[in-house]
Protein backbone atom coordinates (compact mmCIF):
# COMPACT_ATOMS: atom_id res chain seq x y z
CA UNK A 1 0.00 0.00 0.00
CA UNK A 2 1.25 3.47 -0.90
CA UNK A 3 0.35 6.86 0.51
CA UNK A 4 -0.59 9.07 -2.44
CA UNK A 5 -1.41 12.78 -2.52
CA UNK A 6 -3.93 13.91 -5.13
CA UNK A 7 -4.01 17.58 -6.09
CA UNK A 8 -6.73 18.87 -8.42
CA UNK A 9 -9.15 21.79 -8.24
CA UNK A 10 -12.03 19.78 -9.77
CA UNK A 11 -13.75 18.15 -6.76
CA UNK A 12 -15.58 15.52 -8.84
CA UNK A 13 -12.41 14.46 -10.65
CA UNK A 14 -10.51 14.43 -7.34
CA UNK A 15 -13.14 12.18 -5.78
CA UNK A 16 -13.06 9.86 -8.81
CA UNK A 17 -9.26 9.49 -8.71
CA UNK A 18 -9.32 8.95 -4.93
CA UNK A 19 -11.96 6.24 -5.32
CA UNK A 20 -9.87 4.43 -7.96
CA UNK A 21 -6.73 4.57 -5.83
CA UNK A 22 -8.46 3.47 -2.64
CA UNK A 23 -10.05 0.56 -4.52
CA UNK A 24 -6.53 -0.40 -5.64
CA UNK A 25 -5.46 -0.47 -1.97
CA UNK A 26 -3.71 2.89 -1.63
CA UNK A 27 -4.08 5.47 1.12
CA UNK A 28 -5.04 8.84 -0.35
CA UNK A 29 -4.78 12.44 0.79
CA UNK A 30 -6.64 15.01 -1.30
CA UNK A 31 -6.16 18.75 -1.66
CA UNK A 32 -7.64 21.26 -4.13
CA UNK A 33 -4.97 23.99 -4.36
CA UNK A 34 -1.26 24.37 -4.92
CA UNK A 35 -0.84 26.11 -1.56
CA UNK A 36 -2.70 23.26 0.12
CA UNK A 37 -0.37 20.78 -1.58
CA UNK A 38 2.73 22.61 -0.31
CA UNK A 39 1.33 22.59 3.21
CA UNK A 40 0.39 18.90 3.06
CA UNK A 41 3.87 17.99 1.76
CA UNK A 42 5.48 19.78 4.71
CA UNK A 43 3.24 17.95 7.19
CA UNK A 44 3.30 14.40 5.86
CA UNK A 45 5.25 11.85 3.92
CA UNK A 46 3.96 10.52 0.61
CA UNK A 47 5.09 7.87 -1.84
CA UNK A 48 3.65 9.70 -4.84
CA UNK A 49 2.04 13.01 -5.77
CA UNK A 50 -0.50 13.13 -8.61
CA UNK A 51 -1.08 16.78 -9.45
CA UNK A 52 -2.88 19.03 -11.88
CA UNK A 53 -0.88 21.96 -13.27
CA UNK A 54 -3.57 24.62 -13.60
CA UNK A 55 -5.09 25.34 -10.18
CA UNK A 56 -6.00 28.33 -8.04
CA UNK A 57 -3.76 29.46 -5.19
CA UNK A 58 -0.54 28.05 -6.58
CA UNK A 59 -0.08 26.17 -9.81
CA UNK A 60 1.46 22.75 -10.18
CA UNK A 61 4.60 24.51 -11.42
CA UNK A 62 4.72 26.41 -8.11
CA UNK A 63 4.41 23.17 -6.16
CA UNK A 64 7.11 21.45 -8.23
CA UNK A 65 9.46 24.43 -7.68
CA UNK A 66 8.74 24.42 -3.95
CA UNK A 67 9.40 20.68 -3.72
CA UNK A 68 12.69 21.07 -5.54
CA UNK A 69 13.76 24.06 -3.38
CA UNK A 70 12.78 22.26 -0.17
CA UNK A 71 14.55 19.03 -1.15
CA UNK A 72 11.31 17.02 -1.14
CA UNK A 73 12.09 14.02 -3.31
CA UNK A 74 8.73 12.41 -4.01
CA UNK A 75 7.80 11.15 -7.47
CA UNK A 76 5.23 13.37 -9.19
CA UNK A 77 2.81 12.54 -11.98
CA UNK A 78 1.44 15.68 -13.60
CA UNK A 79 -2.09 15.45 -14.94
CA UNK A 80 -3.48 18.17 -17.16
CA UNK A 81 -5.91 18.89 -19.92
CA UNK A 82 -3.92 21.99 -20.80
CA UNK A 83 -0.41 20.60 -21.36
CA UNK A 84 -1.57 18.61 -24.37
CA UNK A 85 -1.85 21.81 -26.39
CA UNK A 86 1.18 23.50 -24.89
CA UNK A 87 4.59 23.51 -26.43
CA UNK A 88 7.31 21.05 -25.60
CA UNK A 89 9.17 23.57 -23.36
CA UNK A 90 6.28 23.56 -20.86
CA UNK A 91 6.28 19.77 -20.74
CA UNK A 92 10.07 19.76 -20.37
CA UNK A 93 9.77 22.32 -17.54
CA UNK A 94 7.54 19.88 -15.65
CA UNK A 95 10.13 17.14 -16.04
CA UNK A 96 13.03 19.44 -15.16
CA UNK A 97 11.23 20.39 -11.96
CA UNK A 98 10.83 16.74 -11.01
CA UNK A 99 7.74 15.33 -12.70
CA UNK A 100 8.28 11.66 -13.59
CA UNK A 101 5.36 11.49 -16.01
CA UNK A 102 2.71 13.63 -17.64
CA UNK A 103 -0.77 12.24 -18.22
CA UNK A 104 -3.02 14.18 -20.55
CA UNK A 105 -6.68 14.40 -19.56
CA UNK A 106 -8.74 12.51 -20.38
CA UNK A 107 -6.88 9.28 -19.61
CA UNK A 108 -8.12 5.76 -19.02
CA UNK A 109 -8.34 4.10 -15.62
CA UNK A 110 -5.77 1.54 -16.80
CA UNK A 111 -3.34 4.24 -17.96
CA UNK A 112 -3.69 6.07 -14.63
CA UNK A 113 -3.24 3.02 -12.40
CA UNK A 114 -0.33 1.78 -14.51
CA UNK A 115 1.47 5.14 -14.09
CA UNK A 116 0.81 5.11 -10.35
CA UNK A 117 2.23 1.58 -10.00
CA UNK A 118 5.26 2.49 -12.08
CA UNK A 119 6.18 5.75 -10.40
CA UNK A 120 5.25 5.49 -6.73
CA UNK A 121 8.31 5.73 -4.49
CA UNK A 122 8.45 2.15 -3.25
CA UNK A 123 8.05 0.86 -6.81
CA UNK A 124 10.95 2.92 -8.15
CA UNK A 125 14.25 1.10 -7.81
CA UNK A 126 16.17 3.12 -10.37
CA UNK A 127 15.30 5.71 -12.98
Amino acid sequence: MSKIMLVDDDPDFLEYLAFMLERAGHSVGCVKTGEGAKSMLREGEFDLVVMDIVMPNGTGFDVLKSMKNDGIDVPVIVISGFLDGLSLPYQEACKTLGARAILHKPFSVEEFLSAVDKFRRNAVTSL
